[in-house]
C-alpha cells in the first residue's frame, strides 16, 4: 500500500459528502449516539413491516441499518471496537426495550429489566476499564498499529 493511501487512513478526519467532518471525541461519541439511535429505529421498523408485508417501514430497516453501520467504521476510528459495539449493542438493546414496552405495549417483567439492567452495567464496566486502561497503558502495542499492519496486508 502506498504512504499516500496510508496517510489518508490514518488521518483526523474522515471526508462525509461535501467536507470533513473533524474526528473529535465529542463528534465520535454524537456519531455513535446517532448510530444507535439508527439501530433502534431500524429495529422497530421490523417490527412495523410484519415481515416485510409494509413498504414503508420496510424501507426504513434498510434506511436507518444503513445509516448505523455507515457511522459505526466512522466511530470505530477514535473509540475501540470493544468499547463501540459494546455500547451500540447495549444502549441498542435498552432503546428498543423501551419502544417495546411503551410504542408496541410490550409486557415488562423482572426478568426482562433484570437482564436489560445487567447489559447496562456491563457496558459501564467496559466503558471504565477503557479509562483504566489509558491510565495505565505501559506502552505495549495489544495490536495496535500491528493489528492494523496486518490488516492491511490481508
Amino acid at each position: 500500500m502506498s504512504s499516500e493511501a496510508t496517510n489518508l487512513l490514518s488521518d483526523s478526519t474522515v471526508p462525509i459528502a461535501f467536507g470533513c467532518l473533524p474526528l473529535t471525541p465529542v463528534a465520535s461519541w454524537c456519531l455513535l449516539l446517532t448510530a444507535i439511535t439508527a439501530e433502534v429505529l431500524g429495529t422497530s421498523c421490523m417490527k412495523s413491516s410484519s415481515g416485510f408485508t409494509y413498504l414503508l417501514p420496510s424501507l426504513g430497516i434498510f434506511l436507518f441499518y444503513g445509516i448505523s453501520f455507515t457511522l459505526l467504521p466512522v466511530v470505530m476510528r477514535t473509540i475501540d471496537l470493544s468499547i463501540t459495539y459494546a455500547i451500540w449493542s447495549g444502549l441498542g438493546t435498552f432503546g428498543t426495550a423501551l419502544l417495546g414496552f411503551g410504542y408496541f405495549g410490550e409486557k415488562v417483567t423482572t426478568f426482562k429489566i433484570g437482564g436489560i439492567a445487567i447489559i447496562l452495567v456491563g457496558v459501564a464496566m467496559l466503558k471504565y476499564a477503557e479509562g483504566i486502561d489509558q491510565e495505565y497503558d505501559d506502552g505495549v502495542d495489544e495490536g495496535g498499529e500491528d493489528g492494523k499492519r496486518m490488516m492491511m496486508k490481508l
